[in-house]
This record gives structure tokens, C-alpha cells and sequence, in this order.
């Protein structure tokens, strides 16, 4: 097997990359956090689990990757940037100002949508 590494980024595709990541962390967490069914649901599981949240102490948060495919084009490629951006070493909370206390609320939200906890993630 032969493995071709990718030509290095110039700083402008950078730059354009990271505020495209920025944009649709942002886009998405608003639509989790504002929205109260299962698209809302599915979201803030991706942008959870791509931020290394926890379901439990010891669970981490997980992904139904058989719901992606029930998202259209364009939401499905603000996700792949999501998933792309935590796999290069840039969690989703970090890229927006106020990220931190903003995931913080939606993992309260998603947690157990019917049951108010004080688990904190770790």
C-alpha cells in the first residue's frame, strides 16, 4: 500500500478552513440548542461526542452514524467539517467565543431532555 501525505495548506486556505469550521460549529450548535426533536437530537450528538463530552462518567457520549444519512447535503458537509476539525485536534467548543459555557448547556439540554441533572462532563 502506498500513502500519499497532502500537499502542506497555505495559510489562506487555512484561515478560510478554520472560519468555515467555525461558521458551521456555530450553525449547528444554534440548531441544537433552539430545536426539540430528533434533527436537533442527532446534531448535538455529533458536536458532543466530536468535544469528547461524556453520556456518564465512564460512557462517552456516541454517534448513530445511520442517522447522518437522513441529513441533506448541505448539513451533512457542515458535519464531515465538524468531524474533520475534532480529528485534527480542534474541538468544536473551542472555535467559538463562549464555547465552553454554550456546550456546557447543551449537553445539559441533551443529556436526558426530561430530567433536569447536576452531573457535570468531564
Amino acid at each position: 500500500m502506498i500513502c500519499i501525505l497532502p500537499a502542506p495548506e497555505s495559510d489562506e486556505v487555512k484561515q478560510r478552513r478554520d472560519a468555515f469550521y467555525r461558521a458551521c460549529v456555530r450553525e449547528l450548535l444554534d440548531t441544537a440548542l433552539e430545536r426539540d426533536d430528533h434533527y436537533a437530537r442527532t446534531i448535538a450528538d455529533v458536536l458532543l461526542s466530536a468535544s469528547g463530552y461524556k453520556y456518564t462518567r465512564h460512557a462517552p457520549w456516541k454517534v448513530d452514524l445511520g442517522e447522518l444519512a437522513k441529513f441533506g447535503e448541505s448539513t451533512r458537509g457542515q458535519i464531515q467539517m465538524v468531524l474533520d476539525g475534532a480529528m485534527r485536534g480542534t474541538k468544536p467548543a473551542q472555535v467559538i467565543q463562549g464555547g465552553d459555557p454554550l456546550f456546557h448547556r447543551l449537553w445539559r439540554r441533551w443529556l436526558n431532555p426530561e430530567i433536569q441533572h447536576t452531573w457535570p462532563p468531564t
